[in-house]
């Protein structure tokens, strides 16, 4: 799988350029917002993944192989929303074909700011 690039602009709205070219908006509060709910987990996964691999794992692999996990499934949505626009056309399924790709491709943004930005993330 080729390494994903990140094109990041003034306003933290970021490129992904194996996707559309429509930039994707980050938003750093989020982040915050969700790690004050949910802990800092990349540092608790890095270490889980490295004892399993028996490597050295660091929370910025992890964001970066989070980001590679929605590139997979943002690749799958997209199969199933053109195999379905083809052979049945739902509109309610593909609406929310549709509404998973946009959290996917925001979940990604978010995890390539955070491998990208670890500094900025360590300190929200």
């Amino acid at each position: 799988m080729e390494q994903l690039q990140l094109g990041v602009d003034e306003t933290n709205s970021l490129t992904l350029d194996q996707q559309s070219p429509e930039p994707v908006k980050v938003n750093p509060a989020l982040i915050s917002q969700r790690k004050a709910m949910y802990g800092d987990n990349f540092s608790g996964i890095a270490e889980a993944w490295g004892e399993y691999l028996n490597d050295h794992i660091t929370g910025v692999d992890v964001a970066h192989m989070m980001a590679l996990m929605k590139q997979v499934r943002i690749d799958a949505t997209t199969d199933l929303i053109n195999a379905e626009t083809k052979v049945t056309g739902d509109p309610e399924y593909i609406a929310s074909l549709n509404n998973s790709l946009t959290d996917s491709k925001t979940d990604q943004a978010n995890y390539l700011w955070i491998a990208t930005n670890w500094d900025k993330y360590s300190e929200l």
